[in-house]
This record gives structure tokens, C-alpha cells and sequence, in this order.
């Protein structure tokens, strides 16, 4: 069996860095945790 190829451009995306807190460019990072969402929870699920 064959190694798994990436589709074109994905080994051109920075890798991600947790914790990051500032942005180059961004005025306003809102920073989540790893079980939060910028949208808060769905209203089904209140």
C-alpha cells in the first residue's frame, strides 16, 4: 500500500501554533479555547 499523498497547496499551509494570542495585521484576536466557539453554543443545545 502507497503512503497517502496531500492535495496540492496543503504542505503550503503554516502549521498552527496554539495559544497564539496576537496576529500580525489583527487589531482584535478573539482567542478560544479548544472547546469554545465564536458563536457560542447552538440554541438546539440550550
Amino acid at each position: 500500500m502507497s503512503a497517502p499523498i496531500a492535495r496540492p497547496g496543503i504542505m503550503d499551509i503554516e502549521a498552527y501554533v496554539g495559544g497564539t494570542a496576537k496576529l500580525p495585521g489583527v487589531d482584535h484576536v478573539i482567542k478560544l479555547s479548544s472547546n469554545e466557539g465564536a458563536l457560542g453554543p447552538s440554541p438546539r443545545a440550550v
